[in-house]
């Protein structure tokens, strides 16, 4: 019997079946064009990461050329398919003049099926996308650690903003005196 491989992403009460081309919400269908399915699967695979405006236009349009509104508009109407709002981002994240960020944590779901259609495996991954579950991931991979991890450049992390407004009150001051406090040398 041959085997197929679904692959999901969920993301608060959304799922991209990414296999099939459509976004769910609440398990049911929420109607995209092609272009802005393929743009919401582009940031959702790199749920955490900045996705450059060039990179997303030429993934999106290979070989043709188009101009950012295009860009600009998959992304509007984006937002308004997942509810969201660019001054107040849950999902994507404008970073100016460079391109744009998935922010909501993503859980990645890889379901093996039976052509006849049973379920036979599922593996299940979660990808950090917030300051603060990245410093947990560190925090958790350090104690696993018998020796000590050398101090990180903050400025680094997965390219994550510090003081973005999504997580105001939190920027280097707050970084260093974690970073001071959990690792002292």
């Amino acid at each position: 019997m041959a085997q197929a491989i679904a692959h999901f992403y969920r993301f608060g009460e959304f799922t991209v079946d990414a296999d099939q081309k459509v976004l769910l919400f609440q398990d049911k269908p929420r109607p995209l064009t092609p272009k802005v399915f393929d743009t919401l699967l582009i940031l959702v695979e790199n749920s955490g990461r900045i996705v450059e405006k060039e990179e997303l236009i030429n993934r999106l349009w290979p070989d043709t050329f188009v101009e950012e509104n295009n860009l600009t508009s998959n992304i509007l109407q984006l937002r308004k398919s997942l509810g969201d709002n660019a001054r107040r981002p849950t999902y994507i994240e404008t970073v100016a003049r460079r391109g744009y960020r998935f922010i909501m944590p993503v859980e990645t779901n890889e379901l093996g099926r039976s052509i006849a259609g049973g379920d036979t495996a599922a593996e299940v991954h979660s990808i950090p996308s917030t300051q603060s579950e990245v410093l947990r991931e560190h925090e958790r991979a350090a104690a696993e650690t018998p020796t000590r991890p050398a101090l990180l450049d903050g400025r680094s992390w997965l390219g994550l903003s510090l003081s973005s407004p999504r997580h105001s009150g939190v920027g280097w001051c707050g970084l260093g005196a974690h970073l001071g406090q959990s690792h002292r040398v």
